[in-house]
């Protein structure tokens, strides 16, 4: 689990962070960036993974959430 003294490296994102998001369980950190990126990571180890990197919104984001599944 990362904590505020850990350093997380994200070499796929190619655009200034806007906004990032830790799932409810923290396994996961989303991360939105400008030109639409959001790459989703699997922060739950000591290695941050990549999880999946999403395409396709065409403008810089402004908010970013988890939401609950029912």
């Amino acid at each position: 689990m990362y904590s505020v003294m850990n350093t997380i490296h994200l070499d796929e994102i190619k655009h200034a962070v806007i906004v990032s998001e830790f799932s409810p369980d923290a396994q996961y950190l989303v991360v939105g960036a400008e030109a639409g990126e959001v790459i989703v990571y699997d922060v739950s180890t000591t290695e941050c993974k990549l999880v999946k990197h999403l395409k396709g919104h065409t403008a810089n984001l402004r908010d970013i959430a988890f939401s609950q599944v029912t």
